[in-house]
């Protein structure tokens, strides 16, 4: 099990709200477990200092 970070930026990229920690088995389960947060907002998700992965929303306002 790993620990990974989930941060919820703002429009201009920065990080809009204290990280969200999570324990997962991959950086595959990682990245769903961030797509709960996927709404208007880009999800960026770390394990330590590496970058899993980068969510977009398919349709931003």
């Amino acid at each position: 099990m790993n620990e990974y970070r989930i941060y919820i930026l703002d429009d201009e990229g920065h990080v809009d709200a204290p990280s969200i920690n999570v324990t997962c088995k991959s950086d595959d389960e990682a990245l769903s477990s961030a797509r709960k947060f996927l709404d208007k907002n880009i999800v960026e998700v770390f394990r330590g200092a590496h970058l899993v992965g980068r969510l977009v929303p398919t349709k931003r306002n």
